[in-house]
């Protein structure tokens, strides 16, 4: 099957903010397609396109709301939200419904994304369909909305492996009329909320929904798949609409998915190491660029700095940030690698997000700094 990818997120070694150090996402990808990437697969998810309920379409699903109908969705618990949070199930009369006859709808108003300011979404910068940054104390709604901690619906899936690599693959939309603009939402399957992107799917809309890939590496035997939404980032920009949510062995992914490894299980060399060997005598050496994942200024000689293989001859320009969007390294040459300081004082351990300009080509990816 051929899928038009919309953006690809390269990252070989993600470790997200996190109590366990060895919390790991490894890729994210999304399509602008509505049909499955894989198919055929063991799903591990259990009822993942809401079919199985008592929530006709339209009825609210979540507890906390005054008008919850007291329904329930089979093996999914909706929480958070507050007294006038309107999440309820969707048919295709207000959403493109990719798998089954009905999908869920995280309804809950609007939110302040970036400041007190209504509207103001300055801090939405996506790369693709991810959001790298924004400020500390966002999103965040009225208490009647769930405040900070939004609406949800989750699943905990056991039987897992751990070391072993899994894919999460769903669909999400949005609804309709009058919100044409892009929304937010969060993900998070064990390592804290990945803040990702959705468009408008209202029926009769050109175009069509998300479907995300998350492959990660299961740390634990068992694995909460939560999804979240905080309201309307902007008066125009949708809200979240999800269906075909899918867990599934990494050996059951579409061969059409250019992987970040081919390994079914983590090897003890984190990805970026080590580079690949040269070309055998007397073939050309192509223009190469090599980005590592991971640096660990701990003075033992590996990954001692952030240092970019490249020998083609185009322009250079690299970028890092911190998780805020704050400024740490900047240089024009693959010779300046990163040593893990701000100015002369260590960087703090966690993820950093960079930006490479190559020539006309532009890279955007993760660097986890460990001490």
């Amino acid at each position: 099957m051929k899928h038009t990818f919309r953006y690809i997120l390269f990252v070989l070694t993600l470790t997200v903010f996190s109590s366990k150090s060895d919390a790991q996402v490894i890729c994210i990808w999304c399509y602008d397609q509505d049909q499955p990437i894989s198919t055929g697969v063991t799903n591990m998810i259990q009822n993942g396109s809401f079919e199985n309920t008592t929530c006709t379409a339209t009825e609210y699903i979540c507890p906390n709301s005054f008008s919850y109908a007291g329904c329930t969705i089979s093996n999914w618990t909706v929480t958070g939200g507050g007294a006038n949070t309107y999440a309820q199930m969707f048919n295709n009369s207000y959403s493109i419904i990719p798998d089954g006859n009905l999908a869920v709808y995280l309804g809950n108003a609007f939110c302040q994304m970036c400041s007190e300011t209504i509207d103001d979404t300055s801090c939405v910068v996506p790369t693709g369909c991810f959001i790298p940054s924004v400020t500390a104390e966002a999103p965040i709604n009225a208490e009647s909305y769930g405040g900070s901690t939004g609406v949800s619906i989750s699943q905990t899936v056991s039987g897992l492996t751990v070391g072993n690599k899994y894919f999460v693959e769903f669909w999400s939309g949005g609804e309709g009329p009058g919100f044409n603009g892009t929304g937010v939402f969060g993900v998070d399957i064990g390592f804290g909320n990945y803040l990702m992107t959705n468009t408008q799917t209202y029926p009769g809309v050109t175009g069509s929904g998300i479907r995300y890939l998350f492959e990660f590496k299961a740390i634990a035997t068992s694995h909460t798949i939560k999804f979240t939404n905080w309201g309307h980032i902007c008066s125009t920009c949708t809200e979240a609409v999800f269906d075909d949510v899918k867990l599934y062995a990494f050996s059951e992914v579409s061969p059409s998915v250019v992987l970040c490894d081919q390994n079914g299980t983590i090897d003890p060399t984190l990805p970026g190491e080590n580079p690949p060997p040269p070309p055998p005598p007397g073939e050309p050496v192509d223009v190469s660029l090599i980005i590592p994942n991971v640096l660990t200024p701990d003075g033992d000689g590996t990954n001692d700095l952030f240092t970019i293989q490249y020998n083609g001859k185009e322009t250079f320009d690299l970028s890092i940030v911190d998780r805020w969007g704050a400024l740490v390294f900047k240089s024009n040459t693959p010779a300046n690698a990163w040593n893990g300081k701000v100015g002369n004082l260590p960087a703090s351990e966690g993820v950093y997000y960079y930006t490479l300009k190559v020539g006309a080509e532009t890279y955007h990816g993760f660097l986890t700094l460990v001490k």
